[in-house]
C-alpha cells in the first residue's frame, strides 16, 4: 500500500484499497497522517468523487494503489514546500522575490 505501483503491479479497485485497510487495522485517517496527506482528500478518493489526474490526490492514489504512476519524493517535496509556504503567508513569484507578512506590514526580500 505504500510503495510506488508501476505497470508490473496490478491496479486495486477502490473496494479493494478500503479492504486493505480494514485488514490491516488501520484507519484511513491514520494512514493519512503517517504519510503527509489531508484525511479529507484520502476519502474523497475512496469515495470515488476525485479524478486523481494530478497533485496530491494522483500521489494519494499511487500509494494505494489504485492507479499507475510514479509517486516520487520530489513531487512530495515540492507539494509539501508549497503547503508550509502556503501556511506560513509566503509567495514565490517567479522565484525573484519573496513577500512575506511581518509584525510590521510586507516585508519583500530580492535574492
Amino acid at each position: 500500500m505504500l510503495k510506488n505501483n508501476d505497470r508490473s503491479e496490478p491496479v486495486k479497485s477502490l473496494a479493494e484499497a478500503r479492504a486493505e485497510f480494514i485488514a490491516r487495522g488501520k484507519s484511513i485517517s491514520e494512514w493519512a497522517r503517517e504519510n503527509g496527506f489531508s484525511a479529507n482528500l484520502v476519502f474523497d478518493i475512496l469515495g470515488g468523487r476525485k479524478k486523481c489526474l494530478r497533485g496530491q490526490s494522483h500521489q494519494i492514489a499511487v500509494r494505494l494503489g489504485i492507479k499507475q504512476g510514479i509517486a516520487d519524493e520530489i513531487t512530495n517535496w515540492l507539494l509539501n514546500r508549497r503547503k508550509n509556504e502556503a501556511r506560513l503567508g509566503m509567495t514565490n513569484a517567479s522565484n525573484q522575490h519573496v513577500a512575506m507578512k511581518g509584525r510590521k506590514g510586507e516585508i519583500t526580500m530580492n535574492p
